[in-house]
């Protein structure tokens, strides 16, 4: 059947991005431990497992490899994949665009009024709101470009994607306080 082989498939993807995503922090991790000084604790089993993001500790997140918090997190979203993508394809596209836009907004207030870093930005299940959110924007985008008024609609869409950007990075410039935001997001 058609959702055998999707299924199959989609465990053949999960699979090799599990093998490169554990490779790439192995030698990472190893690297970091041939050439650091730093002692070496417990944590180094949460970074070779990649569970690190499951410690409610900033420290234990970017601790060895700092950046491999983002494998950890992305490792938890990718498990979930199959069964987002099928959840989120059940939402009709009209409903899609109005949840995208409130998701974006609520995600936009939990960060900017949360105390503590870890929840926000290393948790894994608050990541996967991120990753949903993809998943449904790139549905609603296959829609839309598969909908008859696409073709005239079409050659808009990078403008319309980098108008996108620029709106972010102004809400979150001003959001933020900080004027130098707007140049990260780009």
């Amino acid at each position: 059947s058609v959702k055998k082989v999707e299924w199959c498939a989609s465990w053949r993807f999960q699979s090799r991005s599990l093998a490169r995503f554990f490779l790439m922090q192995w030698v990472c991790l190893g690297a970091w431990v041939a050439f650091s000084t730093a002692q070496v604790d417990w944590t180094i089993a949460c970074h070779i497992t990649l569970t690190q993001c499951w410690v409610p500790q900033d420290l234990v997140c970017m601790g060895y490899n700092g950046a491999s918090w983002f494998l950890s997190t992305l490792l938890f979203s990718y498990m979930l994949f199959p069964l987002l993508s099928s959840i989120t394809q059940s939402i009709t596209a009209r409903v899609k665009w109005p949840v995208i836009i409130v998701a974006l907004c609520l995600a936009t207030c939990v960060k900017y009024n949360s105390e503590t870093n870890y929840y926000w930005q290393f948790f894994p299940p608050m990541r996967v709101i991120d990753f949903t959110y993809g998943i449904m924007l790139a549905q609603a985008t296959r829609w839309l470009l598969g909908h008859p008024v696409s073709a005239s609609l079409s050659r808009f869409l990078p403008w319309l994607e980098l108008l996108g950007v620029v709106a972010v990075a102004v809400v979150a410039s001003v959001v933020d306080g900080n004027s130098s935001t707007w140049a990260t997001w780009l």
